[in-house]
């Protein structure tokens, strides 16, 4: 059972940085082309959501 929850943590850590590191560059990038961060990191982030919910 315990190699379950491992599995499970690192699959949710994986997850977790894709979305993060996707919407956190996307902001910069924003930044950059003088477009809201905000508004953009949202965007980025509802689409790549591996989860729906």
């Amino acid at each position: 059972m315990e190699d379950f929850y491992t599995k499970a943590a690192f699959c949710f850590f994986i997850a977790f940085g894709v979305v993060m590191g996707g919407a956190l560059l996307a902001g910069v990038g924003s930044v950059f082309l003088w477009a809201p961060p905000k508004v953009k990191m949202l965007q980025v982030a509802g689409h790549l959501k591996i989860w729906r919910s």
